[in-house]
Order: C-alpha cells, then sequence, then structure tokens
C-alpha cells in the first residue's frame, strides 16, 4: 500500500502501521518478537517514494509519516539505517530522515507538530543535538 499512487491509500496504510507499532510497543516486554515487528514498520518508510516527500498537498502523507517514526523508532531500526550526518561521509540521508527533514520544512503547523513527536522519539535513543543547532 505505501507504493500505490493513491495517495489516500498511502496515508490510510502509514496510519494503520503507526497504530500496529504503538500497540506492538505497549506490548514488547511480553513478547520480544514484536520488537522486530516494530523494525520491521520502521524500515518500510524506505519503501516510500521520494517524490511523495515533494507533492503538492503532502500534508496528510507526511503527518501520518511522522507517526510511524515516532512509534516505531527504537535502538535496533536506528541501527539498520544509519544516518551518516556530520560523519563526513556522503551517504544520501536514510528514508525517515528525508520524512523528518521534508515535514519540519513543511508550512503546515499540524505537519511541523508531527515531526516535532518524530524528534522526541528519535532523540530518547540517540543524540540529536545537530538537529538543534541547524
Amino acid at each position: 500500500m505505501l507504493k500505490s499512487i493513491d495517495p489516500n491509500d498511502v496515508h490510510g496504510a502509514l496510519l494503520a502501521l503507526a497504530e500496529l507499532a504503538t500497540a506492538f510497543r505497549e506490548v514488547e516486554s511480553t513478547s520480544p518478537d514484536l520488537g522486530k515487528e516494530r523494525v520491521k514498520i520502521f524500515q518500510s518508510l524506505a519503501g516510500i517514494p521520494e517524490k511523495s516527500l515533494k507533492t503538492h498537498r503532502n500534508d496528510l502523507f507526511l503527518e501520518a509519516a511522522c507517526f510511524v517514526i515516532a512509534s516505531s523508532a527504537s535502538l535496533n531500526s536506528l541501527k539498520l539505517q544509519p544516518d551518516y550526518k556530520g560523519s563526513g561521509l556522503e551517504h544520501p540521508p536514510p528514508r525517515w530522515r528525508a520524512i523528518f527533514n521534508a515535514a519540519l520544512e513543511h508550512r503546515n503547523q499540524v505537519v511541523q507538530e508531527a515531526a516535532a513527536k518524530a524528534v522526541t522519539a528519535v532523540s530518547m535513543l540517540r543524540d540529536c543535538s545537530s538537529d538543534v543547532e541547524r
């Protein structure tokens, strides 16, 4: 569904993934396999086409994608999609970073608030001082 050309399908799929990730996180201590499922959900963001981040009227899409980041980010998922920012290495940013950047730059306040929730979740797992400084 994340590769659908219908933005409503993608939006709905992202919201469903965010809710699943939240539910998995809440009961993860009773079933360690659910942590792996959250990682899969986080990795699914990599399948979102780059052009979707820059299309006109993408506010619902970006908001939902930020919800997925906020609900599925974990130490393991961030290790699988490293962020080379500030390392001096020339790599494209991971998709979660591209989504986050697009949401921060968006004019819609709701999208920016969703980006803030995403960075809150990520900052609990890694150093985000370079994000604060920019």
